[in-house]
């Protein structure tokens, strides 16, 4: 036995030297970074796979320990958890990789094990198609077509939708069973196809696809033997029986199948057919290609080139084949995977034609399982590329059948050559910096035990990166990513309002009133639940501004990357920042005026206010039409805007109704720049000194009068919806009943006043709507000149 592998590998020997050299030339400087200590280091900039099965090999290591159940965590979501049926997880390479990790840093083991499975799916092709063909150096193309094809050596990482070698190795198995009539080899397909769900469940379906077409075919001549059917039965009673413990937690409650299944079914994808014969990422032929078949350069045809050489190659086999039919069974896979991966309409050079759906749509709503579980029918390429590699393979034979050994040979190694440059596209590595996880060095010191984090900013991406930072410090978190997770593993984070907040890239602040109340039960609700510090990591990318949540808490730990706050330090939050206290007095005070056409004006000639700070100003003063802050540097003003309600520009002073002027006497007479200054046009109604120098002004539009804010005998009037006003001035000038109201408390919703005029009898006279919206102070000029002379009531409606 030992020596007949032996034989085996000498006449071999080529395809184990020459198809691991091409997989490191195609992929370079992959293999290279296996030896730098220095660089953390991934092969692909789609980073989050890898960093994503770097979880699953700590999770697979968990569960081996017996801490953790194999399709549950509670390490992410924390504490609820949630369930991993549907996590697209690659058993095989968790298992490689948390092995090889205790020789190697996780990086380089994880670019060894990208290397290996280029290499595990192009010999188990070379396995498929010498079988087929008898022929070595012919197998030799078909392999590197299907170790280096360009949906694996640039964008594909994730080992459950790479390593795809299962596919050809089944097919091996179930042709040898049928030729040989042997159950030796149908039991091995199943077991090939089995082992499968357990590398991934989209390459499972593939290969059942493949399998089945296939089994189609040989039944046209077979369908009469029992003996075949037999075999194929076999094949596909271990198949299930393997497959079954990974597809059983998934179908075994019918609400969470239901939720993974549909998740992508309204989705609409549509990809290009130019795709198959344009590569835009080659170097070499990518211009050429664009300009040769009109295409347009606005699209990046990627992942799914089949290769010229391998057209031209199928192209001999159709025409020139002796025996054409046993081509069918791979042209057919062929076609109905290309077909399949274009998904729901048809695409041409950029231009959409909806009209015409293509069968992938079609299945997706005949059969939501499993068509409905593909979320990107893109995966779908990868049924195409073993069909694509045996059809060239038949060409290739095709046109050297009658030449001699060393020529056929010779030709193989130049077909090699012609498909590894037009598959070439320059690699795009990512690195990370491992200074950016220093910080859990600082964490292990803390006394506090167990430690449980929550990582900030929120997105997808980041949670791929927080799982990797997890695999590291093996502490829980309150967010995670896992593939499809059910809708109610979030539950808890948009149950409480600091991680609601923050998972929508909101800071999370504490203000007075209900947000304040808010903000101490959901912090008491994660201290309970052992959540003990907060990571924000600076160097990612959020499109909200979070910093504002941490106004008044110090970093306990600060480093160029990361900023750690202890989650028992957050309750200062809730006191006033130190920067201008007199906001904090201003916001209390009884007599100032909040509302949508009320700004606030705050004069310091020497000193701004921290960014952070004055966004969490913003925040407190949010029912303010606005926040100026206008200070002086090195003699150039400069002025910090919140604008409320104006995102796209400035209002002009004068189109303001209401200022409130902020400053501090003991600077002198306060001066403001001209683009602000607003008091020459307004009236000075109220005046409030402090012992500490702090003055608060409050002027008026000169449309209003200043009794409107005196405090003097208010006329006070209370609606059911808690809208106050707060006082009123009215007269009659001429035929004009003037107007003026002072508002407290107005809704968030549009309302109206209405003025609804009765004479004495109680009939209604007239009556006049006006829009308030959210502004604090109002003038209405209702005409009564329609009136006869009398005596009238009138009545006030808000709605």
């Amino acid at each position: 036995m030992a020596s007949r592998c032996v034989r085996s590998l000498r006449n071999h020997w080529h395809a184990l030297l020459i198809i691991p050299l091409v997989v490191i030339v195609m992929t370079w400087p992959a293999f290279a970074h296996i030896f730098d200590r220095h660089e953390f280091w991934l092969h692909s900039q789609n980073y989050f796979d890898a960093l994503q099965k770097f979880w699953d090999a700590w999770h697979l290591e968990r569960f081996l320990a017996g801490k953790t159940a194999y399709f549950y965590t509670d390490a992410m979501f924390h504490p609820r958890g949630l369930s991993l049926a549907f996590h697209a997880t690659s058993t095989p390479h968790a298992l490689l990789l948390l092995a090889l990790q205790q020789l190697i840093p996780v990086d380089d083991a994880y670019s060894l094990l990208y290397l290996l499975m280029l290499c595990f799916n192009g010999l188990c092709a070379y396995v498929l198609i010498h079988h087929l063909l008898q022929d070595k150096r012919i197998a030799l193309f078909g392999a590197v077509v299907v170790g280096v094809h360009v949906n694996f050596t640039y964008v594909v990482t994730a080992p459950d939708i790479l390593m795809m070698g299962t596919a050809p190795l089944a097919l091996y198995f179930l042709h040898r069973s049928v030729m040989e009539s042997r159950r030796l080899y149908a039991f091995l397909a199943g077991l090939c196809a089995g082992i499968t769900a357990f590398i991934g469940l989209y390459v499972l379906f593939i290969l059942l696809i493949s399998l089945g077409i296939y089994t189609a075919y040989l039944s046209i001549q077979l369908w009469r033997d029992s003996g075949f059917w037999r075999r194929v039965l076999l094949a596909l009673a271990v198949c299930l029986s393997i497959s079954l413990v990974r597809i059983h937690p998934i179908i075994s409650d019918a609400s969470e199948l239901n939720d993974g299944l549909s998740v992508h079914l309204d989705t609409i994808h549509s990809g290009d057919i130019l795709r198959f014969f344009v590569h835009s990422r080659n170097p070499l032929t990518g211009d050429f290609l664009h300009a040769a078949l009109g295409a347009t350069h606005d699209v990046n045809f990627k992942n799914a080139y089949l290769g010229y050489i391998n057209l031209v190659f199928i192209a001999i086999a159709i025409l020139r084949a002796p025996r054409r039919r046993q081509l069918t069974p791979w042209l057919v896979t062929l076609v109905s995977f290309a077909v399949l991966s274009l998904g729901d309409y048809l695409t041409l050079n950029g231009q959409a034609h909806t009209n015409i759906v293509l069968p992938e749509r079609t299945l997706t709503r005949l059969f939501p399982f499993p068509f409905g579980a593909i979320s990107n029918p893109e995966f779908y390429l990868l049924g195409v590329v073993t069909p694509l590699a045996v059809l060239s393979c038949y060409g290739l034979r095709q046109m050297l059948r009658s030449t001699r050994p060393k020529v056929r040979a010779a030709f193989a190694l130049l077909s090699v050559l012609i498909l590894a440059i037009e598959y070439f596209q320059q690699p795009a590595g990512y690195t990370i910096k491992r200074e950016k996880i220093a910080y859990i060095d600082w964490l292990r010191s803390e006394v506090q035990s167990p430690v449980k984090i929550i990582d900030l900013p929120q997105s997808r991406l980041h949670s791929s990166y927080y799982l990797y930072t997890q695999s590291v410090s093996g502490y829980s978190t309150a967010f995670g990513f896992a593939n499809r997770s059910p809708g109610s593993a979030p539950g808890f984070i948009f149950d409480n309002y600091l991680l609601g907040n923050w998972r929508l890239r909101l800071p999370a602040v504490c203000l007075p009133g209900q947000t304040s109340a808010s903000y101490i039960d959901s912090l008491d609700q994660l201290l309970r639940d052992g959540f003990t510090h907060i990571v924000l990591h600076r160097w990612l990318p959020a499109k909200g501004n979070l910093a504002p949540s941490f106004v008044n808490v110090p970093a306990a730990f600060v480093d160029e990357y990361v900023s750690v706050y202890r989650l028992s330090d957050m309750r200062l939050n809730c006191e006033t920042p130190s920067t201008l206290p007199v906001i904090d007095r201003f916001t209390r005070s009884p007599w100032v005026i909040p509302g949508t056409d009320s700004s606030i004006v705050s004069y310091h000639p020497s000193k701004g206010i921290d960014q952070d700070v004055f966004a969490y100003f913003g925040m407190l003063l949010s029912d303010w039409d606005s926040l100026r802050h206008a200070y002086r540097e090195d003699g150039q003003w400069l002025i910090q805007s919140l604008n409320q309600s104006e995102p796209d520009g400035e209002p002009s002073a004068p189109n303001w109704r209401v200022i409130h002027f902020i400053y501090d006497e003991r600077h002198g007479k306060p001066r403001l720049p001209d683009s602000i200054e607003f008091r020459n046009e307004f009236n000075l109604c109220r005046r409030e000194t402090y012992d500490d120098g702090t003055v608060i002004e409050l002027y008026l539009n000169p449309r209003f009068s200043c009794a409107i804010v005196e405090p003097s005998d208010p006329l006070r009037i209370e609606y059911e919806n808690g809208a106050l006003i707060e006082n009123m001035l009215y007269e009659f000038k001429q035929d004009i009943f003037d107007l003026q109201i002072l508002w407290r408390n107005l809704p968030e919703k549009t309302h109206s006043l209405s003025v609804q005029v009765f004479d004495a009898a109680g009939d209604k006279a007239h009556g006049q709507d006006f829009v308030i919206g959210r502004r604090a102070v109002t003038r209405h000029g209702v005409d009564l000149s329609s009136l006869s002379p009398g005596d009238y009531v009138v009545k006030l409606i808000f709605y």
